[in-house]
């Protein structure tokens, strides 16, 4: 997998040719970004595919087509991390997404509006690398859903009713809980849902994933980290409360009493062109309000 991602990575350097768009249709400066990304890929002869629901709102000579059938070299998306979700989770194909932050807090995201067009200089001339961001799939019932990039939910439909879940690994019973919910998510999405609820940021390069019960009332299940090549199987064991799977935060489903739902990792990562150099450790200092940016400046050695 990763021979098979460098290789794209030198392609991708050399092939940038086809760029698609998409962004949030409900904020008027992210339109008029785009209009200035379309006016600045022209001038460099790049071919333009406007995701379709954007077709209200642009009115220029480029192709319109749905995101879900976009063949294209790289995917530029404008907005938060909710735009860069539902982008990754609408893509049938392996392309690289580079993203403009116009959302709140956009941790997903590579660059400042103000820096878009400098960053795309820096892309189109092949000063970026490829960061490939493991995602999980769900499946209940031999049907399979989304997958997710941050994180599945598995939650009550009811406020104040308490799920009553066992949770597997590999076959293995790990425990079974009562609490509001249980979350897996990925090493992204540890920065996610999952850090408010207790649980520990996952550097990227590791192979892993989390499950963690949102207020759990026994205390018997702590937040667990378990390798990527896991399956994890959770089990519905109370049939009078409703519950959902919600996957991102974007798509919502409804579990039948005593649902069985077995979570592993996807075939297809979600890969994003990130400008050089590479560095997990600032964003997380720089999105999460952490004081990192302070021991940078100090000599560790006085």
């Amino acid at each position: 997998m990763l021979a098979d991602v460098l290789q794209k990575v030198t392609w991708w350097r050399e092939m940038i040719k086809t760029i698609a768009i998409t962004a949030r249709p409900d904020k008027t400066e992210a339109i008029n970004l785009v209009e200035k990304i379309i006016n600045y890929l022209k001038s460099k002869n790049v071919h333009i595919i406007l995701d379709e629901k954007m077709v209200k709102k642009i009115r220029c000579d480029v192709t319109f087509q749905p995101l879900e059938e976009v063949k294209s070299d790289l995917v530029i998306t404008i907005g938060g991390d909710g735009t860069v979700l539902l982008t990754a989770a609408r893509l049938k194909t392996s392309c690289p997404i580079f993203s403009i932050n116009m959302g709140t807090l956009g941790f997903l995201t590579e660059t400042e509006p103000s820096r878009a067009i400098e960053s795309l200089e820096k892309i189109l001339s092949g000063d970026f690398e490829i960061e490939e961001c493991e995602r999980i799939t769900s499946i209940i019932d031999d049907k399979r859903l989304p997958d997710a990039l941050n994180e599945v939910l598995i939650t009550s439909k009811q406020p104040a009713k308490l799920l009553h879940f066992q949770v597997k690994v590999d076959d293995k019973n790990v425990s079974s809980e009562k609490a509001d919910g249980l979350l897996v998510a990925t090493p992204i999405g540890s920065t996610a849902y999952a850090l408010s609820a207790g649980g520990a940021i996952i550097d990227p390069r590791v192979k892993a994933f989390i499950i963690i019960p949102i207020c759990p009332l026994g205390l018997t299940l702590k937040p667990l980290i378990v390798p990527s090549e896991s399956t994890v199987t959770i089990k519905l064991l109370k049939p009078s409360t409703e519950a959902l799977l919600v996957i991102d935060g974007q798509f919502q489903y409804d579990l039948s009493p005593n649902a069985t739902i077995k979570i592993k990792r996807s075939a297809t990562p979600a890969l994003f062109a990130r400008i050089k150099p590479v560095d997990i450790y600032r964003r997380i200092r720089k999105r999460l309000f952490y004081r990192g940016e302070d021991i940078e400046q100090k000599d560790f050695n006085s």
